[in-house]
This record gives C-alpha cells, sequence and structure tokens, in this order.
C-alpha cells in the first residue's frame, strides 16, 4: 500500500509540471506573434542597410594599402639643402622677415613646406580615394613650387655674384637692391602690356584657360622708409621720408606738427612737388613687383600713387583692404595684388585692380574677400546685393550665379576641376548651378539630395 500511493505521487508530480511546461509553451507562442518585428537598420543618409554610399557623409574607406591597386603613392618631398639658399636658415629653420618672403612675411620655401606638411596630414587622413588623390595633386603643386623656388635662388645668387665682383665701393644697399628696382620697373611694363593683349584677345585666353602653368611670386619689398631723420627740402625740415629702390622713384617727406597731425608732401625724382594739400598719412603698399604709396587725405579718404608718383584714378571712403589672387597672364598664373575698395557715393565696395587702374568689378553691399574655387580667368568671390548671396568674377561685371539666394556653397566632385554650386532660397529647397552659371538641378530637393545628385551626375 505504501509503494502504491508513493507511485500515485510521483504520476501526480509528472502531471504537474507537464501542465507548467505547456502553459509556459503557449504564453511564449502567444507574446511571440505578438510582439512587433525588428526592422533592420539603415542609414539615415544614403538609406543603405550594410555599410554605406562613396558620397555618404558617415562613408569609411577600408585601410589602404600600397599592395592596393587604387591606393596613390604619396610623393616625395624635393631636396632641399641644409641651408635655405633664400632666407639662410639651417637645420630646416626658416627665417622670417627676410629679404624674400610672401606677403605674410615668410620664407617662400619655409612657407611651402608649411603646406607640404599640412597636405600630408591631409593624405593621411584620407578615407577615400578621391581625398587621397586629391592631397596628390596638392603636394606635387607645392613640390613643383618648391622646386620654382630653388631655381630662382640660384638665380638672385648667380647675379648676386656678379655683382659682388662689379661693384666697387659702392654702399651694399644700393648694390643688392637698385637692380631689382630696374627689374621691378621693366616688370611692370611688360605686365601691363601682356595685360592689353590678354583684353584683347579673351576668347584666346579662353580656350587656353587649362593650360596655364603657375609661377610663383617672388616679393620683393622695395621700399626706404626712415624716421627720426633730417631732411631738409623747400627750406622745410622733415622727420620722415618715404621712397622706392627704384630708379626715378617718387619721394614722400614728412613731419608731426606740434598738434599732433602729421604734413606731408610728394616729389618726383626731379624734386618737383606732386602733392602736399591736406596730406595725413603716407604709407607703402606691396607684393611681387607692385609697389605703391598709399595717401590718406584728411578730407577725401585712400587713394594711390604708383612709385613714380602718377596717381591712380581711384579713392576708397574707407583702408582698401588687399588680397593676393593667381591671374592668367600670357599662359602663366601670376599672383597679383588686389584691393577692395569702398565708394560713400554708391554705399558699397568694388574690386579695384592697379596693375590695370580700372575697377574690376561692379559695386556690392558685401565682398567676401576669400575666392571660390579654381577660375579660369580671375578670382570668383560670394556677393551680397540687395540683401541676398550670388557669385561674381572679378574682370567682369556680370554676375555667373544671380543674387538671389540666401545660401551658396560650394561643391566638388572627385572627377571634375570646377565646382558646382548649391543654392537655396527657403529652407529645405536646394539646386545647383554648374560652373558655367546654368541651373542643372531645381529647387526642389534636401541638401543631401542635390549633393547625391550632383555625385551621380544624375540631375534629373
Amino acid at each position: 500500500m505504501f509503494f502504491r500511493g508513493k507511485m500515485k505521487k510521483i504520476k501526480l508530480g509528472i502531471i504537474l509540471l507537464m501542465m507548467v511546461f505547456l502553459t509556459t509553451s503557449v504564453q511564449n507562442m502567444v507574446f511571440a506573434w505578438s510582439a512587433p518585428g525588428v526592422s533592420k537598420a539603415v542609414c539615415g543618409y544614403c538609406e543603405k542597410e550594410n555599410g554605406h554610399e562613396t558620397w555618404c557623409p558617415s562613408y569609411r574607406a577600408e585601410q589602404q594599402s600600397t599592395k592596393l591597386k587604387d591606393h596613390v603613392p604619396m610623393p616625395e618631398l624635393v631636396y632641399i639643402p641644409p641651408t635655405c639658399p633664400l632666407c639662410g636658415g639651417t637645420n630646416g629653420t626658416h627665417i622670417d622677415g627676410g629679404e624674400y618672403v610672401n606677403a605674410s612675411g615668410k620664407c617662400h620655401i619655409g612657407a611651402a613646406l608649411e603646406q607640404i606638411q599640412y597636405y600630408r596630414e591631409q593624405y593621411n587622413r584620407a578615407t577615400t580615394l578621391e581625398q587621397e588623390k586629391q592631397a596628390v595633386l596638392d603636394l606635387e603643386m607645392w613640390n613643383f613650387n618648391i622646386t620654382k623656388y630653388l631655381q630662382i635662388a640660384k638665380e638672385i645668387q648667380k647675379k648676386k655674384e656678379q655683382q659682388n665682383q662689379q661693384a666697387t665701393n659702392q654702399n651694399v644697399q644700393q648694390t643688392n637692391t637698385q637692380p631689382l628696382g630696374r627689374n621691378a620697373a621693366v616688370r611692370n611694363k611688360m605686365r601691363r602690356d601682356m595685360n592689353t593683349a590678354r583684353q584683347q584677345q579673351p576668347q584666346q585666353q579662353t580656350q587656353q584657360a587649362q593650360e596655364y602653368t603657375y609661377k610663383p611670386a617672388i616679393n620683393l619689398p622695395l621700399a626706404d622708409n626712415k624716421t627720426a631723420s633730417s631732411f631738409v627740402v623747400d627750406g622745410v625740415e622733415y622727420d620722415k621720408r618715404i621712397t622706392f629702390h627704384i630708379d626715378n622713384a617718387a619721394v614722400a617727406y614728412g613731419k608731426t606738427d606740434l598738434n599732433g597731425t602729421e604734413t606731408w608732401i610728394l616729389k618726383d625724382s626731379a624734386g618737383n612737388t606732386l602733392l602736399t594739400a591736406e596730406l595725413g598719412d603716407v604709407s607703402t603698399v606691396e607684393y611681387n613687383d607692385q609697389h605703391y604709396f598709399l595717401i590718406k587725405s584728411q578730407k577725401y579718404g585712400y587713394r594711390f600713387y604708383d612709385s613714380y608718383g602718377k596717381e591712380m584714378p581711384v579713392y576708397s571712403y574707407k583702408e582698401p583692404e588687399p588680397f593676393y589672387r593667381k591671374v592668367p597672364v600670357d599662359n602663366v598664373y601670376e599672383d597679383r595684388m588686389f584691393f577692395i575698395m569702398y565708394d560713400e557715393v554708391l554705399n558699397g565696395y568694388y574690386v579695384y585692380d592697379p596693375v590695370t587702374d580700372k575697377k574690376v568689378s561692379d559695386t556690392y553691399e558685401n565682398i567676401e574677400k576669400n575666392a571660390l574655387g579654381i577660375s579660369q580667368k580671375f578670382p570668383r568671390f560670394k556677393v551680397l546685393k540687395k540683401g541676398f548671396y550670388g557669385i561674381a568674377e572679378i574682370g567682369s561685371y556680370m554676375l555667373i550665379i544671380p543674387a538671389q539666394y540666401t545660401f551658396i556653397k560650394e561643391y566638388y566632385t572627385a572627377n571634375e576641376k570646377f565646382p558646382y554650386y548649391i543654392v537655396s532660397k527657403v529652407a529645405n529647397k536646394y539646386g545647383a548651378y554648374n560652373y558655367n552659371g546654368q541651373l542643372v538641378i531645381p529647387l526642389n530637393f534636401s541638401l543631401s539630395e542635390v549633393e547625391k545628385k550632383i555625385a551621380s551626375k544624375k540631375f534629373k
């Protein structure tokens, strides 16, 4: 009896366990049936499930290797002597503020090496083949520039050696600077002649635009600025003198009156007085082979005189802002200094080219100083007109992109030299112009959609 009772208890336990198992299974089946399905993760930009499209901001290329078929090797740096032939710096250091420096006062070779370092870092950080190729192109360009600087340094050294052989009891400063002054005068004349030829043949220059080579500037400041000295001119004693180490250069004399104001006169090389009235300040502005007096009138604002004392036909009621850009001259891109000037009558800004003595843009409410992209002719700028942005190219009074937009952005593709311009008038409605100023994508898309269309060349 005891055994039979025990068996009944065992059977009862088994039955209870089976009931619990069946109940749990049914609950799990019901939960699984009613639970929502798990959606697949997709990118919010390119909507791709696995990985990203190459145009997507989240795209990251695989680790590059020299064994990869599409890898672009980094170009080697050209050989630079231990002693810099331009500034005399040694052991990789370069001396700023010397005789042969750029507009920022840096040795040309030292400044180029800084660019080399920057684009090497860009190369190492590249996440796409296109970025890597662009970094290589930039590195090759700066290698080319350094090679040119080294060649120019050899020419300068050769000229100095010839001058030293011919010099007899001459002042060292005159020996080094006067021939450079004559060269600067000749270059100025050649530049004007070439610019005239360029203006007479605009169509030919456009056809040859992509064949230009780049000639880097060698900035040779020629100003001779003396203060705290005594200069007696026409019976009047002055304590300041400004001129240039250029044959037949004009000379400005100044003095500080007891009330703190400055009085200046400007004379030509023959001693004839060119300007005396209301001169509040005289300084020099130089870049490459451009050398000018910048004269501030107490009444009429700022104006320029060239190094020989010839007045240039522009006034600016605010201090002119210089900027430096490459322009095509006789199949060579040359560095040139321009100025953003302010016209009080028209209440706006324009671009002035001192080489041609001409205003080379329309007048705008604002001109952004940074140039946009690579230009076949002259640099392009974002301008503001009647409260809206457009794109203007100096040298032309026409807007490449009409001033109708609240947003403008450049956009480059991997295989095209010139950019597109993405524009917008209202939020979330974007379109795009090509480089020639043609609207190729209407303003009906989001910014990412426009970028995708440009990258894929699917404009419709």
